[in-house]
């Protein structure tokens, strides 16, 4: 209880002219807004200066390793894209990030002729760590960025975590390298319905966990469909991913009941979304399938914070590796389809 003579909040805001109280909250609205602007801006900062860095170090190794030019070209490419779609590709890679210590960003000097190991595969390796260590860099600044922007940074997160697995992979001659990835790409018209995804404005926490359940069941079912069509070598590739959509899809029904919801059940049956007779469908299928979920998790990240959106940006970046790995490529936006090169929403909204 106050003091006698003292004057609580409420009676200071109830007394206060009407004029001044409207200033009052569209003061606080315009800091809170302020803020998030200052939060989003630094992120999009240490994305630009982790990109240039990367594209340094790819600049480099292709230099030094003509030979790896044709297979590091896409990689570059997808990295420019991002630059162009966070509205910062004019970045200059000669000046250190505003908003990034040197210890803090992934180039030590700018101005530093940049190292590359004399063999090829120690060079590809060391690209590699550098963009896992991007991804991780992602994954923290999706905790911090307001649902305008995290979306996107966890799909950026997730092609730089595919392509470190690519890397790796080529190193080991397991995937065979592709020239382009305009045509591994492309992804069949047509989304079931299991996997349409809502729009994310209207999207509810509960109604993102739910659609990405039902992304997991549908996958669930979709990857026995790509065990039975793919050849011996490839089934255990299929297992390994059926084994992961499932666990995604209990640890969800957990989060959905703990959010006092009923977890959506399967459907008795799923169509799929072409005919799959042979290896290459049961690969277009897994991709697709992968995609879908992908999806889902773009949207749980933009509706949920904490805990549920470090969870959502996981998923996102594991389906982005597994698509990866079924594709021989990567894209640049995993988890977002119908991106378009443009400057991501600024989100003003709130209370202050």
């Amino acid at each position: 209880m106050p003091h006698r003579g003292s004057l609580t909040r409420r009676a200071l805001l109830t007394s206060l002219p009407h004029g001044v109280l409207a200033i009052t909250v569209s003061a606080c609205q315009w800091t809170w807004v302020d803020e998030r602007s200052r939060i989003d801006n630094g992120a999009r900062q240490r994305v630009a200066a982790d990109k240039q860095a990367l594209l340094r170090q790819y600049d480099a190794t292709m230099r030094q390793h003509p030979d790896t030019t044709t297979r590091l070209r896409p990689l570059v490419a997808e990295h420019r894209s991002h630059l162009v779609v966070l509205g910062m590709s004019n970045t200059d890679s000669s000046k250190p990030s505003l908003a990034a210590k040197p210890a803090e960003s992934l180039e030590i000097a700018t101005n530093a002729p940049m190292a590359v190991p004399a063999n090829a595969g120690a060079a590809l390796a060391a690209l590699a760590t550098t963009e896992r260590m991007a991804a991780d860099r992602r994954l923290a600044d999706v905790q911090i960025a307001s649902p305008g922007l995290t979306r996107l940074l966890a799909s950026i997160a997730g092609a730089e975590a595919a392509h470190a697995y690519l890397l790796k992979e080529r190193l080991d001659n397991r995937i065979p390298l592709t020239k382009s990835t305009t045509a591994s790409s492309k992804q069949p018209a047509g989304v079931p319905s299991e996997i349409d995804l809502l729009p994310t404005a209207t999207m509810t926490k509960i109604a993102a966990l739910q659609t990405a359940l039902a992304a997991e069941h549908a996958a669930g079912y979709g990857y026995g469909v790509v065990g039975a069509r793919s050849p011996k070598a490839s089934r255990t590739t299929a297992r390994s991913a059926y084994d992961a959509h499932r666990a995604r899809r209990d640890e969800l029904s957990r989060l959905i009941v703990a959010r006092h919801s009923r977890p959506a059940a399967a459907a008795p049956s799923y169509t799929l979304p072409f005919p799959v007779r042979d290896e290459t469908d049961a690969r277009r299928l897994a991709i697709y399938l992968e995609e879908g979920t992908a999806a889902s998790y773009a949207n749980l990240v933009s509706t949920s914070e904490g805990e549920l959106r470090a969870f959502a940006a996981r998923a996102l970046l594991q389906a982005a590796i597994r698509a990866s790995e079924w594709r021989r490529a990567s894209i640049p936006f995993p988890g977002l389809p119908k991106w378009s090169a443009q400057p991501p929403p600024v989100d003003t909204g709130g209370d202050g």
